[in-house]
């Protein structure tokens, strides 16, 4: 990057290049998915189970949609058993299934699983989304809630406020 202009005995100057700039827009790399087309169902599925494995796939809101239902299974926090069921059946069960849904359309599971017969697409599809869930699971547990975030304690108070109103 330097060089030098001229040299003299007692001192030396030198030229900084200012430096390159590279473009801004950078260019959006396509995931290559591409499948084998000669590839077992059986190095699929532990393809697939690797890919699960390193979360290769979007799992943030079913993690933490997971996350208050494990703390909500801690019977510690006394919530009230409709809000744990309104929770499990407004959030945690869409968050996974979007996340299955998502998994096997990033994936092409339909396409996988077209050359099995029908026992055999059930079970491999049910060891995959079991994978799937399992992974989601520990992911969850990993870094678990230290306590109930705001709008639950929030719904809670609306909760216990509704039901003894109810009760008078």
């Amino acid at each position: 990057m330097k060089r030098p202009i001229y040299r003299r005995k007692i001192d030396t100057a030198y030229f900084v290049r200012e430096p390159e700039v590279a473009d801004k827009v950078i260019p959006s790399r396509k995931v290559d998915i591409e499948q084998n087309d000669n590839e077992t169902p059986d190095v699929a599925k532990r393809r697939l189970k690797y890919k699960i494995d390193r979360g290769e796939y979007n799992f943030f809101d079913a993690v933490y949609a997971r996350k208050v239902w494990d703390l909500f299974d801690a019977e510690v926090t006394g919530v009230p058993p409709g809000l744990v069921c309104k929770w499990y059946k407004e959030v945690l069960s869409p968050f996974l299934e979007k996340t299955k849904e998502q998994f096997a359309e990033k994936y092409c599971l339909e396409e996988l699983l077209q050359q099995l017969s029908d026992d055999d697409k059930i079970s491999y599809s049910t060891e995959i989304y079991d994978h799937l869930f399992r992974d989601i699971r520990q992911r969850a547990a990993d870094e678990p809630l230290l306590e109930l975030p705001k709008f639950i304690l929030k719904e809670i108070e609306n909760f216990r406020v509704r039901f003894e109103t109810d009760d008078v």
